[in-house]
């Protein structure tokens, strides 16, 4: 008993069929696309916070900042500013104007920490050779969620709109920022 001739009528049944498959194929690759929104703007539209709520390390971070009255967020970014030279004050007035705008968006911001402001703590957020110092910024969200993304979006659009000093620049960085990229 031979299956030659029922593989030859399937390979005659696939030729002929074979512009009407591909077109369904084609069709349904494009309606698949047109219908089903990217992966990317899934993963950005159905987030979800990177951390477990009920994680020690998350609840006394958190007790920290309602212990402080300052924040109770997982979301942190930290300003870096450097420059060329040892920073002067030109770097000091530029983080002054940077605290400022992020102070007054109290959407996004729930707290700064700019130790560097105050000539006290001030070595404590600036590098040894004096090029570098650190502000940190609390968000509102939780880490890795849409709030918390948008916050990360609304530092990196303060610190671009305020005018950095020739030879400073300021970078957003930490891990709310690692999660929004």
């Amino acid at each position: 008993m031979s299956t030659h001739g029922d593989q030859g009528r399937v390979a005659r049944w696939v030729r002929r069929l074979a512009i009407p498959i591909a077109i369904f194929w084609l069709a349904l690759a494009a309606s698949t696309n047109a219908l089903v929104p990217p992966l990317e703007e899934v993963g950005r539209i159905h987030n979800v916070a990177a951390n477990a709520p009920d994680a020690p390390s998350l609840i006394a971070s958190k007790r920290v900042g309602q212990v402080f009255g300052e924040y109770d967020t997982d979301s942190l970014v930290t300003l870096v500013l450097e420059g060329d030279q040892p920073l002067g004050d030109e770097a000091h007035r530029y983080g002054d104007a940077l605290v400022a705008a992020m102070r007054a968006d109290t959407t996004h911001v729930q707290h700064v920490q700019y130790f560097w402001g105050d000539p006290l703590t001030a070595a404590g957020a600036q590098s040894n050779d004096g090029k570098a110092a650190l502000i940190q910024v609390y968000l509102a969200g939780d880490m890795g969620g849409s709030q918390a993304n948008e916050s990360v979006e609304a530092v990196r659009d303060i610190v671009a709109d305020v005018p950095a000093p020739p030879g400073i620049k300021a970078y957003v960085s930490g891990p709310a920022a690692l999660f929004a990229d």
